[in-house]
């Protein structure tokens, strides 16, 4: 978790120092000194934004203090620890969700690093050709399975379209069924970065929508 945050957090700098701070300070347990170290940059930074709007400083002494900042503000991110989290954050970023996944086997190394326990706190992993479990999950994802045969992948990925008693997230380029049959049911993420976005709409929407007929498959 505080890995990811870092990097989030730097990426943003790269674009925003302002709102990179002003996520930070979101992020952090006020009980903890780095709550108040980043208090204390996000009041230079508007002290700096002022003072500049107003006139008050030279361009070379502006973009001083402003490579000043960026310093600290990484030093900051970089001095983080785990326990600096504040801890609403913490429950707010995990995935309690039940997630079952299906891989081709060679592939679920690679997909268990998407699935970082830090987050995902409820994921099952079956590879394509083992029995489809019979209880209920409230998302699962199916892998693209484009090293396969052709006709072998359709009629596996029919199989466990039809079985899994959930919603269904297909990570792949090309899905090889009829889409408009599995409208209602599968959807569709086509690299890691929309995945992870596409598993958040979809957990968010099934908290606002019941489903009946869904739950029933």
């Amino acid at each position: 978790m505080l890995d990811q945050l870092q990097r989030t957090l730097k990426q943003t700098l790269t674009e925003n120092l302002g709102q990179c701070i002003k996520r930070l300070e979101a992020s952090l347990d006020p009980q903890r000194g780095a709550w108040n170290n980043c208090l204390q940059l996000l009041a230079d930074f508007n002290r700096l934004e002022r003072e500049n709007m107003n006139n008050l400083l030279s361009r070379d002494d502006y973009n001083l203090d402003f490579a000043k900042l960026i310093q600290r503000t990484l030093y900051l991110i970089d001095s983080l620890a785990e326990d600096d989290l504040s801890a609403v954050r913490r429950l707010r970023e995990e995935i309690h969700e039940r997630i079952l996944v299906v891989v081709l086997p060679e592939r679920r190394a690679y997909i268990e690093r998407f699935f970082s326990k830090n987050y995902f706190k409820n994921v099952t992993y079956i590879a394509y050709g083992d029995s489809i479990p019979t209880e209920r999950f409230d998302l699962a994802v199916l892998e693209d399975m484009t090293p396969e045969p052709v006709p072998q992948a359709s009629m596996l990925l029919e199989q466990y379209a039809e079985g899994i008693r959930a919603y269904i997230l297909y990570f792949g380029e090309k899905f090889p069924l009829n889409r408009a049959k599995y409208a209602d049911k599968v959807y569709f993420a086509n690299s890691i970065f929309s995945l992870y976005a596409r598993i958040r709409e979809m957990l968010d929407f099934m908290k606002y929508y019941s489903d009946e007929p869904m739950a029933s498959r």
